[in-house]
């Protein structure tokens, strides 16, 4: 089973050339925060959007293997000098990809130039104004300097692993497909299990469908005591994060940190303009000195990817089920730390599910970076300080000027649907099961 892996690239920008980068990825109308030095707002150039979404289109066409794919400037931060940045800032590629992450980053460096583009070749219009990039590469050179500017991630999260992007589409077929038998049939009369009796044999007959095999009694034995383990670590799970606003009540915080000004939101509405149902998220920041506390961060990140790929592996994040892919990293040598994710809906109620689900998560992962509100006892306090948790996430934020989705018209909760349609499509039902079935027609 093809696993979804994350590619992470920070490129440090070439002193000089950071207007010259800024034109190649669509940045305009830029200005700084008068507030804030270090929060930059700016907006897309469309016509830079467009050849990237058809850059990676064509890509998936020769090999469907890219979910989700970003290209951004992190601008170096005034008053951070000693963040291991030493120049303007940086040029950072993320994706998740089917596969390997070596696989996409040989894929991408051999396919960049475009067959209907003859313009220069995407990569080197923008990595040209990247520190160590050979002039005139090729694919080898290309792969080699990827691999070395690249990070990987303590913890990674994935809505469904095993999902990968041709199994969306085939989904998604299947949905339409059958709903179109669905319409041209006369159904009165017949009972539910007729109607899916009828679409069972419709799939087997016209589209080819058939009945996976049973999984045998050990794997059955094995899914069974694996469930009961994870629904214990849930618990668990959720008990601690139950304990996180009883420690802090929500909304209660510094009375000097107010609500996001209408004039601060505004700015940051075009950060849910993508043209697509999903979008980009990212955040910096710089670990706490002393205490260890980068080890400390380390360890509750690896805590995270291990609870990720145990505990919340079937299309929720500790009960957010809007985000599609996430993942957290500690750089090398330094302090930086960065949490990237791709979720459904407006970054407003993105921010307000984590606050109001999991406030005890975000405290455990961001408690140990500086300018996070206060922590009590490791769980309590900071999300719960709600006005200073949004006023970080907004002096924090990076938004991606060039932006991809595979499927930009499905939702977590489309995929699911899509999937469930086509893995119970054999199955024994129950006759309200079979009724629940029937409704994602």
């Amino acid at each position: 089973m093809s696993q979804q892996e994350p590619v992470s690239v920070f490129a440090p920008i070439i002193p000089g050339k950071l207007a010259d980068l800024e034109k190649a990825v669509g940045v305009v109308d830029k200005k700084a925060d008068p507030a804030n030095p270090n929060v930059i707002y700016w907006k897309h150039d469309p016509a830079i959007q467009v050849r990237f979404r058809d850059f990676f289109g064509q890509l998936n066409e020769v090999d469907p293997h890219v979910h989700f794919a970003r290209w951004f400037i992190l601008y170096a931060q005034e008053d951070k000098s000693d963040d291991g940045m030493n120049s303007p800032g940086e040029l950072i590629y993320l994706a998740a990809v089917d596969g390997t992450g070596t696989h996409h980053i040989g894929h991408l460096s051999r396919f960049q130039r475009s067959p209907r583009d003859h313009r220069m070749p995407l990569l080197d219009g923008l990595y040209q104004f990247c520190m160590g990039f050979p002039n005139n590469a090729d694919s080898s050179q290309v792969t080699t300097y990827f691999e070395r500017h690249s990070a990987t991630p303590k913890a990674f999260y994935v809505n469904k692993p095993g999902r990968t992007v041709s199994q969306v589409w085939k989904d998604a077929a299947l949905r339409k497909t059958l709903i179109q038998f669905i319409d041209k049939q006369d159904w009165t009369g017949k009972t539910p299990e007729n109607v899916r009796a009828d679409i069972q044999l419709h799939a087997q007959t016209v589209l080819d469908l058939q009945p996976g095999p049973r999984p045998d009694l050990l794997r059955r034995v094995f899914s069974l005591v694996g469930g009961v383990l994870k629904r214990i670590g849930i618990a668990t799970v959720d008990g601690i994060s139950r304990l996180s606003p009883l420690l802090t009540p929500k909304n209660q915080g510094s009375d000097e940190v107010g609500e996001l000004t209408p004039e601060e939101l505004e700015q940051l509405e075009h950060l849910d303009d993508h043209g697509a149902v999903q979008s980009p998220f990212f955040v910096d920041g710089r670990i706490k000195r002393g205490g260890c506390r980068r080890w400390l961060t380390i360890i509750l990140y690896r805590i995270t990817d291990i609870a990720g790929r145990l505990l919340y592996d079937d299309g929720s994040l500790a009960g957010l089920k809007t985000i599609h892919s996430a993942r957290w990293l500690v750089m090398e040598n330094s302090h930086r730390g960065f949490f990237a994710s791709t979720y459904d809906g407006s970054m407003e109620n993105y921010n307000s599910d984590f606050v109001d689900i999991v406030p005890a998560g975000l405290n455990l992962t961001f408690g140990t970076i500086e300018g996070y509100p206060k922590t009590k006892f490791l769980i309590g306090g900071g999300a719960n300080h709600e006005f200073e948790f949004r006023r970080v996430l907004h002096n924090h934020q990076a938004t991606a000027s060039m932006w991809y989705s595979a499927y930009p018209e499905f939702t977590a909760f489309n995929l699911a649907n899509n999937a469930a349609i086509r893995t119970d499509l054999f199955k024994a039902l129950s006759s309200s099961e079979t009724e629940a079935w029937l409704q994602r027609f």
